[in-house]
């Protein structure tokens, strides 16, 4: 909840809306011009993700068949985990703990400034120039959502395709 989809989508959504706003003129709709505030932008990504959090906890409470436990868990048997002193018995365990942004063995990256995706969805300042090192979804995400708040992006890749990951139809459509 906290990073990934849901607060990328968010994010997306209100570039897209700036975006659409800005082309309003092209379907005979008058706007005026459009400002970002990008500080009351990440505001409301901030507050998806904590109303994310409150609806599935609150699923979570309400659901007889599941119990929430906050803790540092350890397996100490083959079919039980200790969380915090109170022994927890299952059938299978699945280890669904999330992902974090990986930081590159890049040289020079050590001595400069640099954000991952979870530092950009904190931010409430837009760059004026945003480089992103890497070329998938999420940097992609990334890189459309920034450009139509307004700020400059250059996006930086080792190969000759972005969106390696995804189907080569897509890949060439973004390309071009």
């Amino acid at each position: 909840m906290t990073r990934g989809c849901i607060p990328t989508k968010a994010l997306v959504r209100a570039a897209e809306i700036a975006h659409d706003a800005r082309r309003a003129n092209e379907f005979g709709i008058r706007v005026g011009s459009v400002e970002v505030d990008f500080e009351a932008v990440m505001a409301r990504v901030r507050q998806v993700i904590d109303d994310g959090i409150a609806f599935y906890e609150h699923m979570i409470e309400r659901d007889q068949g599941t119990t929430l436990f906050r803790c540092h868990a350890r397996v100490v048997g083959e079919h039980e985990i200790d969380c915090g002193g109170e022994t927890v018995e299952f059938d299978n365990l699945l280890i669904a703990t999330g992902a974090r942004p990986r930081i590159p063995d890049l040289p020079g990256l050590d001595g400069v400034p640099f954000a991952t995706s979870d530092d950009l969805l904190q931010a409430t300042e837009l760059p004026g120039h945003l480089v992103c090192i890497g070329a998938g979804a999420v940097a992609l995400e990334f890189a459309q959502a920034y450009r139509r708040f307004g700020a400059e992006v250059t996006i930086v890749l080792r190969g000759r395709r972005i969106a390696r990951g995804e189907d080569a139809e897509l890949a060439e459509l973004l390309q071009r």
